[in-house]
C-alpha cells in the first residue's frame, strides 16, 4: 500500500511557496517538486480608503443620549422633578453603556472620529447622572433636615 495520495488530490501544476525559504516559489509540475524556483511577488493590500471604513454607531448613540442627558440636567436646575431626574439618569447611563466601550472599540481600531464622539458622549452622561445624583442628595437632604 502506498503512502503517497491519488493523483486526483495532488494539487494543479502552479507556483507555490517554497518550503525552505518563503521569499521564493518553486515550481510543483503536478506530481513532483521541481529545481526551478523564482522570487515570490511581494503582494501588499491597499490602503482602505477613509470613507469605507466601517463606523461606529454606538459612539454616536452614546453622543445623542449624552447631549439629551445634559440638556435635561440644565432643565433641571430650575428645581428637582423626579421625572426629569429619572430621564437623566436613564439617558446618561445609556450615553456612558455605549460611549465607553464605543470609545474603547475606536480607539483599538484608530478611528479617531468615532473615538471623540464615544468619549464626549460619555462624558456628558457621567456628568449629568452625577448632577442629577448630587440634586438628589441635596434635595433629600434638605427635607431631612427639615423634619428634623
Amino acid at each position: 500500500m502506498s503512502s503517497e495520495p491519488p493523483m486526483t488530490q495532488l494539487p494543479p501544476p502552479g507556483w507555490y511557496p517554497d518550503a525552505r525559504d518563503p521569499s521564493w516559489q518553486r515550481w510543483w509540475d503536478g506530481r513532483t517538486w521541481t529545481e526551478t524556483v523564482r522570487q515570490a511577488d511581494v503582494v501588499t493590500a491597499a490602503p482602505v480608503p477613509v470613507a469605507a471604513r466601517p463606523g461606529n454607531a454606538a459612539a454616536v448613540v452614546g453622543l445623542v443620549f449624552g447631549v439629551v442627558a445634559a440638556g435635561f440636567a440644565l432643565l433641571g436646575t430650575r428645581g428637582l422633578d423626579p421625572l426629569l431626574a429619572l430621564l437623566v439618569v436613564g439617558c446618561g447611563t445609556t450615553a456612558l453603556a455605549t460611549g465607553i466601550p464605543a470609545a474603547v472599540k475606536a480607539r483599538r481600531s484608530h478611528q479617531r472620529t468615532s473615538l471623540v464622539l464615544g468619549t464626549v458622549g460619555a462624558a456628558l452622561g457621567g456628568a449629568a447622572v452625577t448632577l442629577a445624583v448630587l440634586a438628589v442628595v441635596l434635595v433629600l437632604t434638605g427635607i431631612s433636615s427639615r423634619g428634623a
